[in-house]
């Protein structure tokens, strides 16, 4: 199908269109004599036995049925909706943590991702932060533009970095790093965080990462989906978001499967969130060092994954000389090694 043929014609025009089709394959010999004739019949039962129906909602649902049988992820959007989605933000929420822990949740990848996560990750650098957490649970967007300039944090002598290729497999799209991206000079651990919901953009970026030195991927395997969607506009008021193109990765290709975490950690689907333990009752004044210990640790318990996470980056702050480093014999937080 020709995607590019959608902005000329409206969604009334479209939906005649998808009837005129499944009319064609039936009369071609697609349906079987003595079966119902879908869309066409539905409407013709509905005219003759004199049941009322709103048009407006039923061709809605007639083209919302189409897209969703191509691809389970398109939505058909208002154009407020789309409006909405054109000025996502994409970083939902930024925390610094004790022990020089950095966390960054995101909303997805959209058009500003490049410039204020390439800032926030260099200025930790240079502050000597032991790590940052980007968490990509939930989280989708669909900027290549700012997935590209964040590759180049952490992909170095690989300019390939994928391909966008259509329905019969012909190249649409190749990008490769560009020699003007900014390139992260020394060693900031970064820690990103999955789920099962991490799609789209994010799920490239973790592909992308995935297997890079001073990047670690926890979580669950992310969706597997290898469709890049694009926003078609049907009328003045309706806009199709569809996937149009296919994702192919330079190295492994998440299709199906989705991206593998380095450490495999399930969430805590429980109604109620963990709760860090009360503490114990001590006659000495509690430490500073105790203090942030705690702090830490009340962020982090309810959620097993930043938990794990946590743990890894102090691990590699106690024995590795990133951020303001410790001794091999400092304690872990958590009380595990």
């Amino acid at each position: 199908m020709d995607y590019r043929m959608f902005p000329r014609i409206g969604i009334t025009r479209f939906v005649l269109l998808l009837i005129s089709a499944a009319m064609m394959f039936c009369r071609c010999g697609f349906c079987q004599d003595d079966g119902p004739q879908p869309i066409e019949d539905v409407y013709k039962i509905l005219l003759d036995r004199h049941i009322p129906f709103d048009l407006e909602k039923t061709r809605r649902a007639t083209v919302e049925g189409l897209i969703k049988a191509v691809d389970p992820e398109s939505m058909l959007l208002t154009a407020e909706q789309y409006h909405d989605l054109l000025m996502e933000k994409s970083v939902e929420k930024v925390e610094e943590w004790p022990e020089d822990i950095c966390y960054v949740k995101m909303r997805g990848i959209y058009r500003d991702a490049a410039d204020e996560i390439i800032e926030r990750i260099k200025k930790y650098k240079d502050a000597g932060k032991a790590g940052v957490v980007l968490d990509l649970r939930d989280a989708s967007g669909q900027s290549l533009a700012s997935l590209d300039r964040l590759a180049a944090l952490y992909v170095a002598g690989d300019p390939l970095l994928y391909q966008l290729k259509d329905g019969r497999g012909d190249i649409l799209e190749t990008h490769r790093l560009k020699l003007d991206s900014p390139v992260l000079g020394g060693n900031m651990p970064l820690v990103l965080l999955v789920n099962e919901k991490t799609r789209e953009a994010s799920e490239m970026l973790a592909a992308l990462f995935k297997n890079r030195p001073g990047v670690f991927i926890v979580g669950s395997p992310t969706s597997g989906d290898a469709g890049y969607r694009e926003n078609v506009k049907l009328s003045q008021d309706e806009i199709l978001r569809i996937a149009t193109k296919r994702v192919v990765m330079n190295d492994a290709q998440y299709e199906g499967v989705g991206v593998q975490p380095d450490i495999v950690v399930a969430e805590d689907t429980g109604k109620e969130k963990r709760k860090l333990p009360a503490k114990g009752i001590s006659m000495k004044p509690e430490s500073e060092k105790a203090r942030f210990d705690r702090e830490l640790m009340e962020k982090v318990y309810p959620d097993p994954v930043l938990l794990r996470t946590t743990d890894i980056l102090l691990a590699m702050k106690a024995t590795v000389s990133y951020g303001n480093k410790t001794t091999p014999d400092s304690p872990s937080p958590t009380g595990r090694r």
